[in-house]
């Protein structure tokens, strides 16, 4: 009867019980059913404790015994593999690494990526000691960063850029001290650092509104007063750019560009033959004048008219109207003040 019973159990479950955590141990796949295993367990225990003498030498006995040992010890190795696996990749991950030597620090600008810490990037923004990387050009208008904060910076922007750092990750920086590490960049004499820090300002308030308030609140708009009024070509277009993406969130600080006179400026910079500034200074303007829910603000409209908006459109259609896109942004605020 026990025989009977035994053969019946072997044909009746050999997929369920052995065959099919075989198969999954041996594919390295996880297998949900764990009643299989209790089941496995069960028949290997009442084998190893009631030990039947006149069976012991039978082939089912034998194969039940050994198939359960099989698939009970690979799978728990199967089990066990991807946590030693995913433990050894993240204790040989580079992202875990300390950040506080150059040659660490040099390890991290090589695998700079998305999921780089903020602490590390605030370390890396932090050191001005010269970067054993030089470039040759760089692909966008800034200056060849000779630092390691610098070719950080860069590398940062030219990644924001290409979309390769995800918008949770860069929202996760304004509890960090980047935004303020880059404020202090802006100071720097070297060309690579600021035009750099200026530039990856420019994506993170482009990319994050949370970061945008966070400039705010760091007297930003005091840096950029000076850089508009001294500087000129990219870096005073990169600034009133920084400049229309927090003011147009926020009334606040519409109302400080104004009171800054920096809109006397941004006028003068809608006259330049350089396209780039006179597109950045007429987009500044737009967003100056309408408001996220594209209400006109009359009074600011007629202020900036009053200084002198009509006619700096004028030249600017003259200077960049053959391209379209150009024309018609600046033939859009053309025709507001026309409806004053």
């Amino acid at each position: 009867m026990l025989e009977l019973f035994i053969l019946v159990f072997i044909f009746s479950s050999v997929w369920i019980v052995w065959l099919r955590p075989i198969y999954h141990t041996l594919r390295n796949n996880p297998i949900k059913e764990f009643y299989e295993y209790w089941v496995i367990l069960g028949v290997l225990s009442f084998l190893e404790v009631f030990v039947i003498e006149e069976l012991a030498r039978d082939i089912p006995y034998n194969f039940i015994r050994t198939m359960s040992l099989f698939v009970l010890s690979e799978r728990a190795i199967a089990v066990l593999r991807p946590k030693k696996e995913k433990k050894a990749k993240e204790s040989e991950s580079i992202d875990n690494m300390p950040c506080d030597s150059l040659p660490e620090q040099i390890m991290h600008i090589e695998n700079l990526n998305g999921k780089t810490q903020p602490k590390v990037i605030e370390k890396l923004l932090s050191n001005s000691e010269p970067s054993p990387f030089q470039l040759e050009k760089t692909g966008i208008w800034t200056s060849i960063p000779k630092s390691i904060r610098g070719l950080t910076a860069y590398k940062l922007s030219v990644m924001i850029s290409g979309n390769q750092i995800p918008d949770d990750r860069i929202e996760s920086y304004k509890e960090s001290k980047i935004p303020q590490v880059l404020i202090e960049m802006i100071a720097s004499p070297d060309p690579g650092d600021f035009e750099n820090s200026l530039l990856l300002i420019a994506y993170l308030t482009e990319k994050s509104k949370k970061l945008q308030k966070v400039f705010f609140e760091l007297k930003i708009f005091e840096i950029l007063q000076i850089i508009v009024m001294q500087r000129s070509g990219n870096a005073a277009a990169c600034s009133l750019s920084i400049y229309r993406k927090i003011f147009k969130q926020r009334n606040q600080a519409r109302e400080e560009f104004m009171r800054s006179k920096i809109s006397e400026e941004m006028i003068r910079m809608l006259r330049s033959t350089d396209k780039m500034t006179a597109v950045e200074a007429c987009q500044c303007a737009n967003d100056l004048v309408v408001g996220e829910d594209n209400t006109l603000n009359k009074q600011l409209l007629k202020i900036l008219a009053n200084q002198g908006l009509y006619d700096a459109l004028q030249e600017g259609l003259a200077n960049h109207g053959s391209d379209n896109k150009v024309k018609l942004q600046m033939k859009y605020i053309e025709a507001l003040i026309n409806s004053l």
